[in-house]
């Protein structure tokens, strides 16, 4: 995969297609690969471009990996891009968009919210990560796998889902501490009013209740929004139904960009 030298941070990216650049933002513990899905079906019509964030160490804020965004658009010569986001890569996508947005073509956010809909460390890491997806609903069976000392899970060879959760071993401890740090910092609520670009907001039919009811704020804050809830799929949305997440990606840019779109 190509990577670009931005400032000592080595941004591993991968990008396919022509027409209108759009960039994908992974989740708390994905990587660029978890949106293969969108390469395949929007490459056709859209540059599609994803990333993986940089690892975090615990001094970083949401504001300095939306910065980071801004730096690869710079390195990718590109002046603006429709701007996506999954759950905490929501999170960069808002903050990019609030800083930059004159660079944010349009906003496309998937399970993602203004704020964290619980403190607690498990829960978020349970809601928001592909790498529990799998887990025992027993607290301490589930503390006890995620630092390695629980049977390790069984994965479906042919279930991309599951081989995107077997990447989440890549990702720091001291990383995913750090991000959850961010996200309960975080809060988007005081100026989602002033993100005016055009806002696509996707959530699945069975996500958790306060992703459901995040998304529905998210879309009634924004002055020009509209939410679409994907039937049969959770957290995953864009892994589990790509089909209808593409569709709708797609029917959303051609409405709103049109004079942008082939």
């Amino acid at each position: 995969m190509p990577t670009l030298d931005i400032a000592g941070w080595k941004a591993s990216y991968q990008e396919t297609g022509v027409g209108l650049p759009m960039v994908f933002i992974p989740g708390i513990t994905e990587y660029k690969e978890s949106f293969e899905f969108q390469f395949r079906g929007l490459s056709d019509r859209y540059r599609v471009i994803s990333y993986d964030v940089r690892t975090t160490s615990g001094s970083e804020t949401i504001e300095d990996l939306a910065e980071d965004l801004a730096k690869l658009l710079d390195s990718l010569r590109l002046a603006s891009a429709v701007i996506a986001g999954h759950s905490f890569g929501g999170l960069i996508a808002q903050q990019f968009a609030y800083l930059h947005p004159e660079r944010t073509t349009a906003l496309v956010l998937l399970s993602t919210f203004a704020k964290a809909p619980d403190p607690s460390q498990a829960k978020l890491l349970r809601y928001m990560s592909s790498g529990h997806q799998n887990d025992p609903e027993g607290a301490m069976a589930r503390l006890a796998r995620f630092v390695g000392l629980g049977p390790k899970p069984v994965f479906d060879p042919d279930s991309f889902l599951d081989w995107v959760a077997m990447q989440t071993a890549k990702t720091p401890l001291s990383c995913v501490h750090s991000r959850i740090k961010m996200i309960r910092d975080f809060d988007s609520r005081p100026w989602l009013e002033q993100l005016w670009m055009p806002l696509l907001a996707l959530v699945g039919q069975h996500d958790r209740p306060p992703f459901l009811s995040a998304t529905q704020m998210i879309q009634r804050a924004t002055p020009d929004s509209c939410l679409e809830v994907v039937e049969d799929t959770g957290h995953f949305p864009h892994i589990q139904r790509h089909d209808l997440v593409n569709l709708y990606i797609d029917d959303f840019l051609k409405t709103r960009l049109l004079s942008l779109v082939d």
